[in-house]
Formats: C-alpha cells, sequence, structure tokens
C-alpha cells in the first residue's frame, strides 16, 4: 500500500490560521498527529494557536516542552525523531524530507508564500520527487473561498 504524501500551498491564508482546522480534523479519526515546526518560536506559536483557535472546538495537544508527551493525541515540536506519542500522520512545517521514515502513515507538508519564496520553491521540490516516488501524493490549495481545492502543479511554477 502506498503511503500518502499530501501538499498544501497557502498563499493568502497563514499557516496558524489553516493549520488548526486540519489538525481537527485528524483529531477527530483518533490518529496521533506530530506537527514539525521550524524553529522554538514556531513551535510556541503553533502551541498556543492550538488551544485558541477556536471557542467551539477543542484539540488536546501538548509540546516537546511540556511533560507527559506519551499520552498527547497531538504533539508539536521541531524534531521530525519525536515519536513519544507513536503519531501516524506528521504534519511538517519546515520542508524537512522524511521520505526514509517508515514510521509515518501519513505525511504533510505545509507551506505559506508565494511561488518566487525560497521555501516554497523547496516545497515545490520535495512533491516533484515524491511525486517521482511511489507515493500517493496530492497538492492542495485553498482558495479565495477558503475550500481547498486540488491543484495541478505545473500551473502553480508557471
Amino acid at each position: 500500500m502506498k503511503k500518502e504524501v499530501s501538499f498544501y500551498h497557502l498563499t493568502s491564508t497563514p499557516v496558524e490560521k489553516a493549520l488548526p482546522h486540519l489538525v481537527f480534523k485528524i483529531y477527530n479519526t483518533n490518529v496521533r498527529c506530530l506537527i514539525v515546526c521550524k524553529d522554538d518560536q514556531q513551535m510556541r506559536e503553533i502551541n498556543d494557536v492550538l488551544w485558541s483557535f477556536s471557542t467551539k472546538k477543542f484539540i488536546p495537544h501538548g509540546s516537546t516542552e511540556e511533560d507527559n508527551k506519551s499520552i498527547q493525541p497531538v504533539l508539536v515540536s521541531t524534531s521530525i525523531d519525536e515519536l513519544s506519542n507513536n503519531p501516524e500522520v506528521v504534519v511538517i512545517l519546515n520542508n524537512q524530507n522524511i521520505n526514509s521514515n517508515t514510521n509515518f502513515k501519513n505525511h504533510i507538508y505545509m507551506v505559506y508564500g508565494n511561488k518566487d519564496d525560497s521555501n516554497v520553491s523547496q516545497f515545490y521540490n520535495l512533491y516533484q520527487s515524491y511525486t517521482s516516488k511511489d507515493y500517493n501524493t496530492k497538492l492542495w490549495t485553498l482558495d479565495k473561498a477558503g475550500k481547498w481545492v486540488n491543484a495541478d502543479s505545473r500551473k502553480m511554477l508557471d
């Protein structure tokens, strides 16, 4: 069975706004999740956002700076190797290539920016790398109405 690798390119909505909704969907499937941030500052920001993104929705989670990491359904970290909560899904915010890691059933990459940003270029290079291997890849963009639409990478890069 092919592993799922999804790529979410955000151009008008920052990661801090879009990520909680995606993580909430993952949490509601009773699947444990690891969120890999680019640095400690982003980790703290994401941790705070997950606590406060909605008054009607709740995502129990913790970060690697806290105790009880192993019981967290969602764990926020800066390391792809932080597996103490036994995650099945990893959400990567730092474009780290993890195709050799077999611990995850689903890989999700998320990036914010336009096609001229170096981190977006790296994001699309990763997408191309995964599509050339034996992975089930999907590329998503957020439209102006706030809905995820399946995107064709060739159009995004032109």
